[in-house]
């Protein structure tokens, strides 16, 4: 009521009123309809303070104005009905079982292989790594005694496997028999002796399991 002091009404006709505030604002006021253009006396039930001006200009009682959910005949008509007694929420019936989580999809497993080292060969450990390059890089072969070493072709170091001589037992003995067999070439037989240890005087011998 206090409010609607500062809002000056202009009467359009019984029902329609502009309401022109203080501070340079107009509203539009439907007395019939309980509408203000504020929307204020829509949502709340009860007239605005612009509604309330064109209410007093017409010296209108506004408890006529406000939503009828306010007046005390319904509030009693709506707890007249006698009030059921309610448990606890403990008591209450609980929901059905929790729902399990999603199964995850099967994932298909990784492909694993192993490494071979390109220097000697030998499956566990790449060139990087390889010990066998690092005691060829410290003691390398001079050329005399890389001149010296056999000449193993690549068919023979490649196959683990060489065919043996066909020899007829019936026409010539036994011990006459001759197998071809695979002269084995591996990089410690290719180190010479002068390399593969050093002298008794304070020296270290090398021995092959310190690179295995």
């Amino acid at each position: 009521m206090d409010s609607a002091a500062d809002c000056v009404p202009v009467k359009s006709n019984d029902w329609n009123y502009e309401i022109s505030c203080y501070d340079g604002s107009r509203f539009t006021v439907d007395l019939r309809a309980h509408t203000c253009s504020c929307r204020r006396w829509e949502l709340c039930g009860i007239p605005c303070k612009h509604g309330m001006s064109a209410i007093c200009a017409q010296m209108l009682d506004p408890e006529d104005f406000v939503h009828s959910c306010y007046l005390v005949q319904t509030y009693l008509k709506v707890y007249e009905p006698a009030m059921m007694p309610m448990n606890s929420k403990e008591m209450w019936e609980k929901d059905g079982k929790k729902g399990t989580r999603r199964k995850k999809e099967t994932k298909m497993k990784r492909q694993s292989w192993k490494v071979h080292c390109k220097f000697c060969g030998a499956p566990g450990h790449n060139k990087k790594g390889c010990q066998w390059r690092k005691f060829a890089e410290e003691f390398p072969l001079d050329e005399e005694e890389q001149r010296s070493q056999p000449q193993v072709p690549d068919e023979m170091t490649q196959r683990d496997d060489v065919p043996v001589q066909e020899v007829d037992t019936q026409s010539q003995p036994a011990e006459q028999t001759v197998a071809a067999t695979k002269p084995k070439l591996t990089f410690m037989n290719m180190l010479p002796s002068s390399k593969a240890k050093k002298s008794s005087k304070g020296g270290k011998r090398l021995l092959k399991d310190d690179f295995l």
